[in-house]
């Protein structure tokens, strides 16, 4: 009976038995008991993950394999075997593979939206490495402009110690030469006053020198006067005498 097959079924599949085994013809479980009709052991099998896909050696599913079975029953007398229920197989099957088709939809929705929530994400991330990248940028922009201020900055201050130092020593210069300048003024000043000095002291000197003769001359022209009035003397009383 329908029952009998159900509990062989469950004793097999609590130990640990193959679902999905295929015999030389490619058939399973589930096409087995799709083709008799046993729908407590396809929901049996179903619950425990047989593969509602897998096809026979000649191509076919357990759905189809219902499907042609319960063409079969519909024109023998079905009241003879009341525990076949190809109908609910074929149900169970169509329901099961709706499921399934819900179920890949769903993953794949599933998947998409994944792949679209993957992609937002990849490009929000690329965003925020672009912002992270403009922000870098930014900075290195900033921070060369600063440094390019700075340098700009200690050219201007070199430049400006570099005049003034250039002014001081023009300035030293200008100093040096009017220091020398004056001193030349000065020392030729001394040498001009030293000639005129040793000038007057010439003067001076010959000054004295025509004096002294002048003196000499007049002692001399004395002394001859002196002479000859003696000697006017001396003849006036040789006369007299």
């Amino acid at each position: 009976t329908d029952k009998r097959h159900e509990r062989v079924f469950e004793r097999l599949i609590r130990h640990g038995a193959d679902v999905n085994l295929q015999d030389i013809k490619g058939y399973t479980a589930l096409m087995g008991a799709a083709y008799s009709g046993h729908l407590a052991v396809v929901l049996r099998l179903l619950r425990a993950g047989a593969d509602a896909k897998a096809r026979s050696a000649a191509g076919m599913t357990a759905l189809q394999i219902a499907k042609e079975a319960a063409k079969v029953l519909a024109t023998a007398d079905a009241a003879s075997a009341p525990e076949i229920d190809q109908a609910g197989c074929v149900r169970a099957l169509t329901e099961h593979a709706a499921a399934l088709r819900e179920a890949q939809a769903a993953e794949k929705a599933a998947e998409k939206a994944l792949e679209v929530k993957g992609r937002r994400e990849q490009r929000e991330r690329e965003a925020a490495a672009a912002a992270r990248e403009r922000e870098r940028a930014a900075r290195q922009r900033e921070a060369e402009r600063a440094a390019d201020e700075a340098r700009r900055a200690a050219d201007a201050a070199a430049l400006e110690e570099q005049r003034r130092a250039i002014a001081a020593e023009a300035e030293a210069k200008l100093a040096a030469e009017r220091a020398a300048a004056e001193e030349t003024l000065r020392a030729r000043k001394t040498e001009r006053l030293a000639a005129e000095e040793a000038q007057r002291e010439e003067q001076r000197a010959a000054a004295a020198e025509r004096k002294a003769a002048q003196a000499e001359a007049a002692r001399r022209e004395k002394e001859a006067a002196d002479r000859r009035a003696e000697e006017e003397k001396a003849r006036r009383r040789a006369k007299a005498a």
